[in-house]
């Protein structure tokens, strides 16, 4: 049920992302395709071209962060299962959930703008498509998950406490580090 979930939330997740990325534009110069350029007469590109490659990367890891973080404090609140359980579910979830977020967010953002720019007359608008940045952000969902699992694990859960009987047919414990001034014949 929390693999599921997360996988779920991953596919929302990257809906979201999507929703609240907004491509940058770029226009068509000589069949090809360039981000930023606002004129062709003659060519001259906006400040801050990177601005919108930065934007998906920034909301793809906003948008993992925060999901990890709450669904990895609801998995511990809804503990049914051990604790091991939990966790193994949590992070196998919460991977599957961001490799799902990842791949939902890029199929619905715009196509790659170079294959339309060869056939595109000159300053032909066409926005760019969603860079996340290197595969390592996949990390970003389960990593948070499990911080926030550990969080509630340490610092909420009670702890069970566990009493050791002692009986007669046990031996006394052992002292960690005998006394050196005591023989070994003494107890």
């Amino acid at each position: 049920m929390i693999v599921v979930g997360l996988v779920l939330a991953g596919a929302l997740g990257g809906l979201l992302v999507e929703h609240l990325w907004n491509p940058p534009n770029g226009m068509v110069y000589q069949h090809h395709w360039y981000r930023g350029l606002i004129s062709i007469d003659p060519p001259t590109q906006a400040q801050n071209v990177d601005q919108g490659v930065f934007a998906g990367v920034a909301w793809y890891a906003t948008v993992s962060c925060l999901l990890g973080l709450v669904l990895g404090a609801l998995a511990a609140g809804l503990l049914v299962a051990s604790e091991l359980v939990t966790l193994a579910a949590v992070a196998a979830g919460g991977l599957a959930g961001a490799v799902v977020m990842r791949v939902v967010a890029v199929a619905l953002a715009p196509a790659d703008p170079t294959g339309p720019a060869r056939t595109a007359a000159d300053g032909t608008v066409l926005p760019d498509t969603l860079h996340l940045g290197p595969w390592w952000t996949i990390a970003l969902l389960p990593g948070a998950a499990l911080l926030a699992l550990a969080a509630v694990f340490l610092l909420v859960t009670p702890r069970r406490s566990t009493v050791i009987s002692s009986s007669s047919s046990q031996a006394p414990p052992r002292e960690p580090f005998p006394d050196p001034a005591k023989s070994p014949n003494e107890g």
